[in-house]
Formats: C-alpha cells, sequence, structure tokens
C-alpha cells in the first residue's frame, strides 16, 4: 500500500522498501511507471499496431527529448530550462489519471529519478523524469485538472519544469527525433496488448 505524502513530499511504501513504486504498479499497470524486462524479440514476430488508434498514441512533436523506457518526455528552452511531462503511449499504457502531485520547486530531480506522482484506477505510482534538475515550476493546474495529464499530455498536461544540470550527459539516454518516433512505434508494438482504451477524449473550450 502507497500513502500519499505531504505536498512535493516522498512516498511511503509498505512492504519491501527496495521494491519501489515500480515494483507495485506491476501487478495493476504497465507502461511509463512499471516497466517490465522483455526477452528479444524477432521484429517479425511483434505484432502489427492497430491502426489509426496506435498511431497516434506514438506521434510526437518535433521538439521533444523521450526517456523511452518510462514514457517521458522532456521541452528543452534556450533558457536552460526543460518542461516534461508524460506521453500519451505511457498513458495508454497504465490508465487515467486521477491526481497528480509534482516535487516542490527547488527539488533536485536525476534523470530516472521521481519528478512526480501520480494516482492511476488501481495503483499510486511515481513519474519518472527525462533529465536532471532542479524543479523551478509546477503546473499549478493539475490541483484541480489532473486528467489533463491524459486529455493534452503535450500541451495543458505538462507537469513540472526543471533547471537543466547538465543536459548533454542526459542526452545519452534520449531520443529525439526520428530515432524516437521508431523506438516508440516499436514499444507500442511490443506492450500493445497492454493498452488500455482510452475512456475521455482531449480537452474542450471552456472545460
Amino acid at each position: 500500500m502507497l500513502r500519499l505524502p505531504p505536498r512535493g513530499g516522498t512516498p511511503s511504501v509498505r512492504g519491501d522498501p527496495g521494491q519501489g513504486l515500480t515494483g507495485m504498479a506491476c501487478s495493476a499497470a504497465i507502461g511509463p511507471f512499471a516497466i517490465r524486462a522483455l526477452p528479444a524479440m524477432d521484429a517479425m514476430r511483434i505484432p502489427a499496431m492497430p491502426d489509426p488508434a496506435a498511431s497516434s498514441l506514438v506521434a510526437l512533436p518535433a521538439d521533444l527529448h523521450v526517456l523511452i523506457e518510462h514514457q517521458v518526455w522532456a521541452r528543452v528552452h534556450d533558457d536552460g530550462t526543460a518542461t516534461v511531462g508524460i506521453t500519451p503511449l505511457g498513458i495508454a499504457l497504465s490508465g487515467e489519471i486521477y491526481m497528480c502531485r509534482p516535487k516542490r520547486v527547488g527539488s533536485v530531480v536525476a534523470q530516472g529519478g521521481t519528478v512526480a506522482v501520480v494516482e492511476l484506477s488501481k495503483s499510486i505510482v511515481a513519474v519518472k523524469s527525462p533529465v536532471s534538475g532542479t524543479v523551478v515550476e509546477v503546473n499549478p493546474a493539475l490541483d484541480e485538472r489532473p486528467d489533463w495529464v491524459h486529455r493534452e499530455p503535450y500541451g495543458a498536461g505538462w507537469i513540472a519544469r526543471l533547471q537543466l544540470t547538465d543536459f548533454k550527459a542526459d542526452q545519452a539516454l534520449l531520443l529525439h527525433g526520428a530515432a524516437a518516433d521508431e523506438a516508440m512505434a516499436e514499444h507500442a508494438r511490443r506492450f500493445a496488448p497492454d493498452l488500455v482504451p482510452a475512456t475521455s477524449g482531449p480537452l474542450k473550450e471552456g472545460r
């Protein structure tokens, strides 16, 4: 069981602390928060993605850098900061989000470390950061509208903004452009049986 911490705190887990949130979520979800290891797989054995639904899940804005393993993205800005969030494929592999609690401003986050805690339908799990840095801003709208994370993942549903520590070093694990597109498509094919059907559409004006 996971208890929610005060805003910005670290969740407490009953059981083996070494298991962490990733281990907990494996029984309920597979995606950016609960990635399981896959055996080597011949490309010919990978089932085709459903089309066009899955195609929309893997489409990436050209300016994003993606940490494929955890299905999280970073949009780097000219001022040395980066906005981070979750990909639509990550949401589809884990389920809709009912609560999102980013780390508080001033928190130092490592690449692959926890930048937020989210509540899914059956579990509460950690969102990993695609980059290392210090949180300088969180999305205040998510207090009232956590559903924006899955409705507008590349827009209004951004999670936090970080002052980058060493983006050059972070790039070793990030994919961008055509390489990211290819990796996203492969990830979607491999995990196709685990996709969670969407139950809510994009944001509408005035909502």
